[in-house]
């Protein structure tokens, strides 16, 4: 009798008994014995048939329990109903076609919507209720989808969602108004997004990114919406288009530095720095130092310091006139049509 009081499920619902079986608990319940039908609404007893329900609890101490759940199939005595065979459905207990009660699932939407996925998965096992990160997200879109009626959808949110960072990407729904999560689609394409638009006419601006896809999609799935750019994609492409137009004048100015540190940070400045940087090479490679020591007393690059120890008896500045001069040579050839000979456009240091 004790056993039978601590596993209460609710009114109406009747506990036989509970015995150990194996690693697990194993609780045997019995439903009331009627219900409504969902096509008419009228309510019955009518008793047809029963089957059994087996669904995961909360363990106890650690071990698991397993509810052994009889549901009645019932008649419905509705002359104009044409669904004669009706399932009973325990308010409270568990939801049609879930193998979990409804604690189990509070459970598993509550950590997919604070820690996601995987996060989730790992937290469940520590709690001895194994499931997949997979079965977390279903529960999450269940969950979403009973939470936002299809008939009161106006501004939806559209974005690629990451299942797999830098590899597999899918796309997030969000009802913009409500600010929550509709759904969660498995790819992202426009036949997807046009497919699921579709399935809300009501829907009368979409906020989405630049991408083409998603514009492609809200053209064909909601032709009455008027598309937008979200705020966050607005900004972030500015902030970009910002940074490449400085990056080209100098380089970002650095904090607590001085008057001649920012100057040597101007194009001039920086000219004059690879002026010295190279002077610095030829004089160590003049004293008999080898490209590798080179480098790691100066902190160079391999490419770097080979390019500097090629550039013989010269600059920069000497390079860049004698590639000039060559290529005009070049181009002269070509439009007179001889051949160049390889000693007249070969150059010390260049690299072909």
């Amino acid at each position: 009798m004790k056993m039978k009081a601590m596993f209460a499920f609710g009114p109406g619902i009747h506990v036989p008994g509970a015995e150990r079986v194996g690693a697990e608990w194993v609780v045997s319940v019995s439903a009331p014995g009627d219900g409504l039908c969902p096509a008419c609404g009228c309510r019955s007893n009518a008793r047809h048939t029963s089957y059994w329900r087996l669904l995961r609890d909360l363990p106890m101490h650690g071990i698991p329990v397993v509810v052994r759940l009889r549901v009645a199939r019932l008649r419905c005595r509705a002359a104009t109903c044409d669904q004669k065979i009706v399932a009973e459905q325990p308010a409270g207990l568990a939801e049609p076609l879930v193998r979990r009660t409804c604690q189990v699932v509070d459970i598993l939407q509550a950590l997919g919507y604070a820690a996601g996925g995987k996060p989730a998965e790992r937290i469940l096992s520590r709690l001895g209720l194994q499931s997949s990160d997979d079965t977390v997200l279903h529960h999450l879109k269940r969950r979403a989808r009973a939470r936002s009626p299809r008939a009161s959808l106006r501004v939806v949110g559209i974005d690629d969602w990451s299942w797999t960072k830098g590899q597999t990407y899918g796309t997030i729904m969000v009802d913009l108004e409500r600010r929550r999560v509709v759904d969660i689609l498995s790819d992202r394409s426009s036949t997807s997004t046009a497919a699921w638009l579709r399935a809300y006419p009501g829907v009368e601006v979409v906020s989405r990114d630049r991408h083409g896809l998603y514009a492609e999609g809200a053209r064909d799935g909601a032709p009455q919406a008027v598309q937008v750019a979200d705020r966050f994609h607005l900004l972030q492409n500015l902030r970009e288009r910002i940074e490449q137009q400085l990056g080209r004048l100098c380089r970002p100015l650095r904090r607590g530095a001085s008057v001649a540190a920012e100057a040597a940070d101007t194009r001039a400045g920086l000219h004059g720095v690879r002026e010295d940087l190279f002077t610095k090479v030829r004089a160590l490679y003049d004293a008999g130092k080898t490209a590798t020591t080179i480098c790691e007393e100066l902190s160079l690059s391999r490419r770097r310091g080979d390019l500097a120890i090629a550039l013989r008896g010269g600059s920069r500045s000497s390079l860049t006139q004698r590639s000039t001069r060559r290529r005009l040579r070049r181009v002269n050839l070509a439009e007179t049509g001889t051949t160049p000979k390889f000693s007249a456009v070969h150059c010390d240091g260049a690299r072909w």
